[in-house]
């Protein structure tokens, strides 16, 4: 049959898919030689309109008990997103030692992945919580900069999210010397730039402690954010409340 990226053939045999190959776009189409061939022939059509339709064809099994589990993941990943077979092994690693020795395997496996995702997802949701309300889609002007902090040392100068945001390409040992050269640009544009607040996971948690003095004090001033403490703060929450 003819797909949007050449041609399908399907090989049934008895009651069952044994098979579905990728074809040249110059193989000649043919019609289905019985009821399973139909059947995979219609679900196939379905699947190129909508490729979100699911499938319900009888596939003759093929494959060690383990490659039909590896399969039966894949088969599970969402369309549009990717697995790698690394982290494929990593759940069945986990698995197995959850299966073998809990404890251990909670403390060595499970506690260090979970807590290094939350601290990465809650640092990088602190780089955009102040959005400028007049660029609330403006990736440079809602994302901060940390200067003196020994995140930067130890993270590619990850403290300058908003020049990353400007300049994409730019390397990281660049960065800060980037900055330094041309803070007026990030001035001008309402970026909030933190003085001494060691990495994001700190400004993470200052913010939902709602310790906004804490990081109005931290603010390096750039000559355009409000002088006062109390406007600081007051400027902070807005910006966090419009993101």
């Amino acid at each position: 049959m003819a797909a949007p990226f050449g041609a399908v053939g399907i090989v049934s045999a008895g009651e069952l898919i044994h098979d579905i190959e990728f074809l040249p776009h110059a193989y000649p189409p043919a019609a289905p030689t019985d009821r399973i061939s139909a059947m995979a022939l219609n679900q196939l059509e379905c699947y190129f309109a909508d490729p979100d339709f699911r499938f319900n064809l009888p596939l003759a099994r093929r494959g060690s008990e383990y490659r039909r589990r590896i399969w039966a993941a894949i088969a599970e990943i969402p369309r549009g997103r990717t697995r790698t077979y690394g982290e494929l092994a990593h759940a069945a690693l986990v698995a197995l030692g959850l299966w073998l020795a809990p404890a251990p395997a909670v403390a060595v496996l499970v506690l260090p992945y979970v807590l290094t995702r939350f601290f990465l997802m809650a640092g990088n949701w602190a780089q955009h919580a102040f959005v400028h309300p007049d660029g609330p889609a403006d990736g440079v002007r809602n994302a901060t900069i940390l200067v003196n902090a020994s995140h930067n040392h130890r993270c590619f100068n990850d403290g300058y999210h908003a020049v990353h945001h400007r300049h994409p390409a730019l390397h990281w040992a660049e960065m800060s010397a980037h900055f330094r050269d041309d803070w007026r640009h990030y001035a001008e544009r309402g970026v909030i730039v933190f003085d001494g607040i060691p990495n994001n996971q700190v400004v993470w948690w200052r913010l939902m402690r709602k310790d906004y003095a804490f990081l109005a004090e931290r603010m390096l001033d750039l000559g355009v954010h409000p002088a006062a403490l109390e406007a600081r703060v007051a400027m902070l929450k807005g910006r966090v409340q419009g993101a």
